[in-house]
């Protein structure tokens, strides 16, 4: 059988980073001194969430409040059409697609947004399913696909953006491949060894050339 493939969304698929880093940054100006003259968005891109929390004055309460802030005003965008997938991801998932893998995409944003935006991109019928979680229990969900389909977790990927990322698949014994042109940086992914680093989509292709029977 061909390998099955579970990807993230944001990040991975999704270029929500782009404008997530726009919002984030007009209130980095308010949080004062200590952080401005600090710290950077490549920093932060470089650190897993709880190293980002310190670095916030106000803590997990201020992330919180910033984190929710950011999701409302993408959601606002993805229904205008204003959020685009990276260069070359379309062509990667229809072509890993057309080659027999099964996809499925595991995400901490909402399923109702997700399904739009690949409906809005001609994705929709590519995916087996596509199955939301919580920012921490992403490894659950993962582990509860796997069930739910017979996936064998020797021939299936996880493939996302973040550090958390990393410690879900493990959560879910799953190898996991990192890209690292969404929210997380390469030096920050490469703390947590994945088994694959990949800089653009395509090179996805390379990865699973041939697998399979």
């Amino acid at each position: 059988m061909q390998d099955a493939l579970i990807f993230d969304f944001d990040g991975t698929i999704a270029d929500t980073f782009t404008p997530a880093t726009n919002i984030l940054a007009k209130d980095f100006s308010k949080w004062g001194d200590r952080f401005r003259k600090t710290q950077t968005i490549q920093d932060l891109r470089s650190m897993n969430i709880t190293e980002i929390v310190q670095t916030i004055p106000g803590g997990w309460w201020k992330f919180t409040y910033l984190l929710l802030k950011a999701k409302k005003k993408i959601k606002k965008m993805m229904k205008q059409g204003e959020i685009e997938p990276y260069p070359g991801i379309i062509y990667t998932l229809r072509t890993l697609h057309d080659q027999g893998h099964q996809m499925f995409i595991v995400t901490s944003n909402e399923k109702n947004v997700v399904e739009n935006f690949l409906r809005h991109y001609n994705l929709d019928d590519i995916f087996t399913t596509i199955a939301s979680s919580s920012l921490f229990n992403k490894g659950k969900v993962i582990a509860k696909v796997c069930q739910k389909y017979n996936l064998s977790t020797k021939n299936t990927f996880y493939i996302g953006d973040e550090i958390r990322d990393i410690l879900a698949s493990r959560q879910a014994n799953l190898p996991i491949i990192s890209v690292t042109y969404g929210y997380n940086s390469e030096e920050g992914l490469k703390r947590y060894r994945p088994q694959e680093l990949v800089k653009k989509p395509t090179q996805l292709l390379k990865i699973f050339k041939n697998e399979g029977c």
